[in-house]
């Protein structure tokens, strides 16, 4: 968990900017401009939600309204705006263990 949410940090000023080189000098992992993305948010609800056995759902809710503006995808935030709606996110049951 630790390795994806550096990763998508070090990542971050890279993701949206087409950033290609044969050099891996000049790649800089640590830079002011970096920051968490979405994929941090939704990795800190599914793991709230593995360890505490709460609902996925919920976690994904208040997590990303804790958390908004971070890049999600239109498909994703309107997916879960829906899914409240609607009292499912792609199926899922209200357990998170089934």
């Amino acid at each position: 968990m630790y390795g994806a949410i550096i990763g998508d940090i070090c990542g971050s000023i890279y993701e949206f900017n087409n950033f290609k080189t044969d050099s891996p000098g000049e790649i800089q992992l640590i830079d002011p401009n970096c920051f968490f993305t979405d994929d941090t948010v939704l990795i800190c609800a599914v793991m709230e939600t593995l360890l505490s056995k709460q609902n996925y759902k919920k976690a994904v809710y208040r997590w990303t309204n804790k958390y908004p503006k971070r890049g999600y995808g239109t498909g994703l935030f309107f997916g879960i705006l829906l899914s409240f709606q609607n009292h499912t996110i792609a199926g899922e049951t209200d357990s998170p263990c089934e």
